[in-house]
């Protein structure tokens, strides 16, 4: 807190340059979100969220941090905006993982959404296991299947075998192949 109150000081000072300044920012905000405010209400984070200088709404591990408190206490509608509005400005692949780490509030627009990046990120197995999450949530069993076996033919990812598993007894898929 004390680093964060003398942030301002420093960058009018001009004590430290400008890159050592916003990487010095958004670790300080980073471990303020993710360390002092374990037990703050969902207002109070929001709040601390949008009196941080804007910029850093798009600094990846600070947009992780807030999501992930976001998600803990039950506001995905929040950790959702949060996470699209800095995919929007840039691309991360932690941050399009857990985009598909629990249910969106309009999964149907969501996968739209995330669908709208497979051009830029075709190697991307963490983009194609959130589409495949996102479909399931649609209860788009094949396009799920199609995303997932994308996924894996990428990565092997535990996480893709296991919701390709479920996927497969929702189509009453008994044998691969």
């Amino acid at each position: 807190d004390n680093l964060i109150e003398i942030l301002p000081l420093l960058k009018k000072q001009g004590v430290i340059m400008l890159q050592e300044m916003q990487q010095l920012e958004a670790m300080a905000y980073q471990h303020w979100l993710k360390e002092s405010h374990q037990d703050d209400t969902l207002e109070s984070l929001k709040k601390a969220w949008y009196k941080m200088p804007k910029h850093l709404h798009a600094e990846p591990d600070l947009v992780l941090a807030y999501a992930e408190k976001m998600i803990s206490q039950k506001d995905t509608q929040e950790a959702e905006g949060a996470l699209k509005t800095a995919l929007k400005k840039q691309w991360d692949e932690g941050l399009i993982y857990l985009l598909g780490q629990f249910r969106s509030e309009n999964p149907s627009k969501t996968l739209s959404w995330a669908e709208g990046f497979l051009k830029a990120h075709t190697e991307s197995g963490n983009l194609l296991l959130t589409c495949g999450r996102l479909a399931a949530q649609n209860e788009l069993w094949g396009k799920a299947e199609r995303y997932l076996e994308a996924c894996l033919g990428l990565e092997h990812k535990a996480e893709a075998y296991a919701l390709l598993g479920l996927i497969y007894e929702k189509m009453g898929k008994s044998e691969l192949g």
